[in-house]
């Protein structure tokens, strides 16, 4: 971790990613972005794909310069994203070392669908990975293996742990694909939080807000919360490790 700051904040950078679309990248960056921001932590939401999904969630459609810092609220600044991020030869560390001196409690980078140089510049800048997975789909566990051997090959110091999203836990092969995925890769790396199916999910960003202020008590909102603790646990066992 990159510990402390020159302002005394101990800051943890997680990168949110999969080369996979659609397995709840954005949601999930999103949701702690405005969760961590509601707890009073300062936060700051690094948009890193040029499909600018993060950005527009949080309402903000102005087209900005990439990697420009913009205040949110009293505790959430974002990075937005746009196009223009699909045309930049950006260095691997160029994140990274725009990071060095951010003063956040925690920063999350959202990351496109795809293996590509804004991929490894969030894996190399990142404390901690969170990879999300769809919950049942037998590709998302294929891709792993892809993102492991990445990330074994930028940045074997980063941490990781398993997001499973879409959960339906009336289905019986929900419990077979997580037996499946803890065979795979072990309990440990599993987060114990799940985030279950839910259609308020999709309805937040047609509202321009994170889940917890769309519907605080829905599902997703008291998943996400649930999961935002557990991050900060494991950040408390890093800094101790």
């Amino acid at each position: 971790m990159n510990y402390t700051t020159k302002k005394g904040v101990i800051k943890m950078i997680i990168s949110i990613i999969n080369q996979k679309g659609g397995v709840g990248k954005t949601t999930t960056a999103v949701s702690l972005a405005s969760r961590f921001a509601k707890m009073e932590c300062k936060t700051l939401l690094v948009d890193l794909d040029p499909q600018a999904n993060a950005t527009i969630s949080f309402g903000i459609n102005s087209p900005y310069e990439p990697f420009k810092r913009v205040k949110f609220s009293d505790y959430l600044d974002l990075m937005p994203s746009s196009k223009k991020l699909s045309f930049l030869d950006i260095p691997d560390n160029h994140v990274k070392n725009l990071l060095k001196e951010a003063n956040d409690e925690f920063i999350l980078i959202d990351c496109p669908p795809v293996l590509n140089n804004l991929s490894v510049n969030a894996i190399t800048a990142a404390d901690f990975l969170i990879i999300p997975i769809l919950s049942g789909d037998h590709f998302s566990l294929v891709g792993l293996k892809d993102i492991f051997g990445t990330v074994e090959s930028i940045n074997k110091s980063c941490g990781y742990k398993i997001l499973l999203t879409n959960v339906n836990e009336r289905l019986s092969i929900t419990k077979h694909f997580i037996n499946m995925l803890i065979q795979a890769v072990g309990e440990e790396k599993i987060f114990k939080s799940i985030i279950r199916i839910d259609s308020k999910l999709k309805e937040a960003p047609f509202a321009s807000v994170a889940i917890d202020a769309y519907d605080v008590n829905s599902k997703g909102s008291i998943d996400y919360g649930d999961l935002a603790l557990e991050i900060i646990n494991i950040k408390k066992e890093l800094i101790r490790g």
